[in-house]
């Protein structure tokens, strides 16, 4: 399973900043795609777990409703953090198949409301992740999944930093990176709350 941490994530950034001024090399789109293949397999089985991990709290509401309201809590934002996500992937795609184009990401990112939306959405998720965990000598793990986020969260410049004449590829990698970050926090404080539901 691979999780992006924020190191790897900075190293994509450097990467993509030497090459903003030329056209995208063929291995860098091949390293960008093979990143980000590799964050979508990580992200659809912590999907796939978060929803396992709810449903079963979900199913024990009656006796937990505690539980199952932190639950709600941070299983909800997360999931709409991540379909927002996924949404501004295919607008991304659809604006630009070869993935090679500096504007889509840009404009959208940057040059509209959507940047705020989506650090709404960001923040959302790093605010209920942390309200919701029980077990507070887990925060150390919750902080290193939710380490980006939490960055962007201060840095008044990140949304150039990220996606300024970014191609349309490794823009699409950086929203997959969010995308799996939000679920991976999800995933800790699910676990976490369900190990808290005493039989």
């Amino acid at each position: 399973m691979f999780l992006l941490n924020k190191q790897t994530l900075t190293l994509l950034v450097v990467i993509l900043c030497l090459t903003q001024c030329k056209s995208p090399s063929n291995e860098i789109m091949d390293a960008f795609k093979t990143v980000d293949s590799s964050l979508s397999k990580t992200t659809d089985y912590l999907n796939n777990t978060i929803d396992a991990i709810y449903l079963y709290i979900d199913s024990n509401r009656n006796t937990h409703l505690t539980q199952a309201l932190y639950a709600d809590s941070i299983y909800f934002t997360a999931k709409n953090a991540y379909y927002y996500l996924d949404s501004l992937k295919v607008v991304l795609k659809s604006k630009d198949e070869s993935g090679e184009n500096i504007d889509p990401a840009t404009n959208m990112i940057i040059k509209s409301a959507t940047g705020d939306t989506l650090l709404q959405k960001l923040s959302a998720v790093y605010k209920h992740a942390y309200s919701s965990l029980i077990d507070k000598s887990k925060k150390a793990e919750l902080d290193s999944a939710l380490a980006t986020i939490g960055d962007i969260q201060v840095d008044k410049n990140w949304k150039r930093k990220y996606f300024e004449t970014t191609p349309t590829f490794a823009a699409m990698t950086i929203l997959s990176s969010f995308q799996n970050d939000c679920v991976n926090a999800a995933t800790i404080t699910l676990r976490d709350i369900k190990e808290h539901m005493t039989p």
